[in-house]
């Protein structure tokens, strides 16, 4: 049960710490369509706190997603805060390219500790890992779509929305 719980505290800070990087990152990136993707993550990741939540009430665990101790907080290296002072620092001059290539590389480590954490785990814990590595997945792919379509937007309307031009 313990594991359990350090890794729903763990999960629960990553999901925070993603909610706060993504919800500062759709106010000041000057792309709308990249804002509005980022939004749509906030959600996402707020829903998996929910299920979280509702896993810990479930099982009775007390204080998952509190982080009351200051040595758990501490053991904890989330994902987000490690994208170094780039990830705090999100202004509407900050290279979009290299805002959402950071969140590509965050993603990728969300998918990568929930499907180890998948395996280490059992039962509803076990599943809900699954089910948001498979969620973090969809994330990535979003940002990466999302990143093509900043770096060449012309480029990204011939290879996803395959226009075609006739002479």
């Amino acid at each position: 049960m313990d594991n359990v719980k350090e890794v729903m505290e763990t999960a629960i800070q990553m999901e925070k710490d993603g909610i706060k990087y993504y919800s500062t990152a759709a106010k000041k990136i000057n792309n709308e369509f990249a804002s509005r993707m980022f939004k749509f993550i906030v959600e996402d990741e707020k829903r998996h706190i929910d299920k979280w939540k509702e896993i810990a009430k479930k099982e009775s665990i007390e204080g998952a997603g509190k982080n009351e101790s200051r040595k758990t907080a501490e053991k904890i290296k989330t994902i987000f805060s490690s994208a170094g002072p780039a990830a705090k620092k999100i202004t509407a001059s900050s290279d979009e390219a290299d805002v959402l290539s950071r969140a590509v590389e965050m993603e990728e480590k969300g998918i990568s500790y929930y499907t180890e954490k998948s395996i280490e785990l059992e039962g509803k814990a076990a599943e809900l890992c699954r089910l948001i590595a498979e969620e973090e997945k969809t994330h990535r792919d979003l940002l990466q779509n999302t990143l093509q379509y900043v770096r060449s937007n012309w480029q990204w309307n011939v290879e996803v929305e395959e226009w075609s031009f006739e002479g």
